[in-house]
């Protein structure tokens, strides 16, 4: 006889939940261990991807605003990246000085090149002036681009004017902020001359371009701060991920929108003094919890009034809410279904269309972007049309002689309905009816009704007995 071992693996990742039975034999073959094992390894590696796919950088969030302040740098409260006369430069891998969520993946690097771009991880960025690849899979990837586009670090008579690429950390943990700064001119072929004797002579160029990218620790939240600029050449605006055709970048030349597709690598315009682009990670989220379903009330022939309590959205907003139900136990969507709002907290709804004297399974339930939950199961009957009559009593009668006929009927009956055989006389709409009958036998039907309906009949038959003349009969006195 075979032994068998059954178990559970609950498997929580990235807000993410699975759980998977599994039985198998203890004296299975070493195959099937093995089988086993691969599965599980597949279960682990899927629920990562599950949670992760709602986390990629199409999925964020893109806010714009005005009015933004940017950090003050300085030689003093910075480290270098790169200092004037750089062209096409890329550094390596620099710490982050924190753990940066990204697209449900934790970084403590990043590297930054002098055209505007940054690069999450161990790989550093490469020295890329050509800015169409947002939104490619070509490679850098992920990219963080605040301005990306072919820039030059000017050589400035006065240092404080001088083009750079710095970055700090401000702020403590778990507030802390990586902020990186760039101050750039357009690439030009008399700025290349010019960088010939860039920081030797008297060819000098203020940088007329400052912008700054912020990544906040804990919120993940990525900010591109812009200050004073002039126009471009070509530049892209936004992110890209792991997978770089997943994008939210600029769609429009000149306005301040971004979306997931349409990325635009010709902006020319200057976003604006005090321009701030904000993009925030989707919030992960599990189903909702919904924690009662109400039992019936107000229940009737056709009609019940349940709901339930949406405790919790868990993190995604609660789109729909409501309750489902069904003739069988264990109802879900799929069967018949009354919504009533949306949102969390308590709610009822009013079930109508139900069949007479029908037991219904009723379970509240709430939906968010993530799925589908249920409430504990409650069950009622819907009210029944009455049962039917009970024999009538008496089953005899004296012909042309007045007779009470009654009966009784379940589940509430508010009328009755008789049927006399041909030649009788009375009428009722009560449990007893004072009826005559003529010298026939015959039989009487009854019917019971309520708001419900009407129920089956109830036949009796009844035999009429005819009264016998009296015989006269002389008897003598003597």
């Amino acid at each position: 006889m075979k032994k068998f071992l059954s178990f559970t693996i609950a498997v929580r990742k990235f807000a993410i939940t699975e759980t998977v039975p599994v039985i198998f034999s203890i004296n299975d073959s070493f195959y099937y261990w093995r089988f086993f094992l691969f599965a599980l390894i597949a279960i682990l590696l899927l629920v990562p991807f599950k949670a992760r796919s709602q986390q990629t950088a199409n999925f964020y969030t893109f806010t714009t605003e005005t009015g933004a302040a940017l950090e003050s740098f300085t030689t003093g409260n910075s480290t270098q990246i790169f200092t004037y006369c750089a062209d096409d430069n890329a550094s390596s891998v620099i710490s982050i000085g924190f753990t940066f969520a990204y697209e449900g993946v934790n970084y403590t690097q990043f590297s930054a090149n002098s055209n505007g771009l940054l690069r999450l991880g161990a790989s550093a960025v490469q020295n890329n002036a050509t800015n169409t690849q947002l939104g490619t899979s070509n490679g850098n990837h992920p990219k963080i681009a605040p301005l990306w586009d072919d820039w030059w670090l000017p050589y400035a008579s006065s240092s404080s004017n001088h083009g750079w690429v710095r970055y700090m950390v401000t702020g403590s943990s778990p507030n802390r902020i990586l902020k990186i700064e760039w101050r750039v001119r357009n690439y030009s072929s008399f700025d290349v001359s010019d960088n010939w004797w860039c920081g030797t002579g008297s060819w000098y160029h203020s940088y007329d371009k400052q912008f700054q990218a912020w990544l906040y620790e804990g919120t993940n939240v990525i900010e591109f701060r812009y200050g004073s600029g002039t126009t471009m050449l070509s530049a892209s605006i936004g992110i890209s991920g792991s997978n770089g055709t997943q994008y939210m970048a600029r769609n429009h030349a000149t306005n301040h929108s971004a979306a997931s597709s349409g990325v635009v690598t010709n902006i020319t315009a200057w976003p604006g003094s005090g321009r701030l682009y904000r993009f925030t990670p989707p919030v992960l989220c599990t189903a909702p919890t919904v924690s009662s379903t109400t039992t019936a009330s107000s229940i009737g022939c056709t009609s019940a009034t349940s709901g339930g309590n949406v405790s919790a959205d868990n993190g995604c907003a609660v789109t729909e809410r409501g309750v489902v139900y069904a003739t069988t136990t264990g109802p879900t969507t799929a069967n018949s279904k009354v919504s009533s709002g949306t949102g969390t907290g308590t709610f009822s709804a009013n079930i109508t269309g139900l069949a007479v004297g029908t037991t219904y399974y009723v379970r509240a339930y709430a939906i968010n972007s993530n799925g589908t939950s249920y409430g504990p199961e409650i069950s009622f009957t819907t009210l029944p049309v009455p049962g039917q009559p009970t024999v009538i009593s008496p089953t005899t009668a004296c012909a042309n002689t007045a007779t009470t006929f009654t009966t009784s009927a379940t589940n509430s009956p508010t009328s009755f309905t008789w049927t006399l055989p041909g030649g009788w006389t009375g009428s009722s709409s009560t449990a007893s009816i004072s009826a005559t009958p003529n010298s026939t036998s015959g039989s009487i039907s009854v019917t019971a009704t309520n708001a419900c309906g009407t129920s089956s009949p109830r036949t009796t038959a009844i035999t009429i007995t005819n009264p016998v003349a009296p015989t006269l009969q002389t008897v003598s006195p003597y």
